[in-house]
């Protein structure tokens, strides 16, 4: 009897999920800074999403909050699993209008990608706006918030990986292996294509701070975020702050109450 408490406790936990377009990264609401969540390589698990838990290494969750920019396919499975595990199904969020001292500014307020929004949720939420957060991820957003939470809108583009595929996959340019980039400027065709995404990002995000500045009236602060965010940063020639658990940050907000 003495377990039951502790056992209700568990079960009331909000397991936190970042879905990415190759990654999976998951917690548990209110420890987010306990320590670095979990990752998960998911197309290389064969999308088994839960295996810690059906090896019980993990306690049972009360509810699964999820942020999904991978698609419908991905979300079905996921929750087909966590129905037949437990009898949840997981919420899966999308973007408001406003919510969280954010306002949204896509005419179409659901379709801003779900991982933008909640890391804007983060930046505001912890005081770190006004700011251009930079995703250096396996595509590259950028979205400018102000002070007041207002969203001035973003950017999309491919990520270093999509940069380079795109090169060696549609002209005759042939390279075995693109290596990690390094000085100014290469004397390869491999250097020259690992570091021209490299100074193309760099360039970009430097001159959207300086349009910030100008739009909003101070400089936003520049959060880099994703699994690109340290090659970005050693380029950078202003300041920067990486913050690689953005997304997560913004679920555990949402998950935490009111908006």
């Amino acid at each position: 009897m003495n377990d039951c408490p502790e056992k209700k406790r568990q079960e009331s936990r909000t397991l936190l999920l970042d879905i990415g377009n190759t990654h999976l990264k998951w917690a548990w609401a209110g420890r987010i800074h306990a320590g670095p969540p979990r990752v998960i390589a998911y197309r290389e698990s064969d999308n088994h999403w839960f295996s810690e838990w059906q090896q019980g290494e993990q306690p049972r969750p009360g509810k699964i909050l999820v942020a999904n920019v991978a698609g419908a396919e991905i979300a079905e499975s996921l929750s087909r699993q966590a129905i037949d595990l437990w009898g949840i199904c997981p919420e899966f969020l999308l973007a408001r209008e406003r919510g969280w001292g954010v306002v949204n500014a896509y005419r179409e307020p659901a379709a801003l990608g779900v991982d933008r929004w909640l890391a804007m949720i983060a930046a505001q939420a912890r005081g770190l706006t006004p700011a251009c957060i930079f995703d250096c991820g396996t595509a590259v957003t950028a979205d400018l918030i102000d002070g007041g939470g207002v969203h001035r809108g973003g950017l999309i583009l491919p990520g270093l990986q999509m940069m380079r595929e795109a090169i060696i996959g549609r002209t005759a340019i042939r390279v075995d292996e693109v290596p990690p980039p390094e000085g100014l400027l290469a004397r390869d065709t491999a250097a020259a294509i690992a570091l021209g995404g490299v100074q193309a990002l760099v360039a970009l995000a430097e001159r959207l701070l300086e349009q910030g500045r100008v739009a909003i009236g101070t400089r936003p602060e520049l959060l880099l975020t994703g699994g690109d965010a340290g090659l970005v940063q050693s380029r950078l020639e202003v300041p920067c702050r990486v913050e690689p658990d953005l997304v997560m940050s913004g679920l555990d907000t949402v998950a935490a109450g009111a908006c």
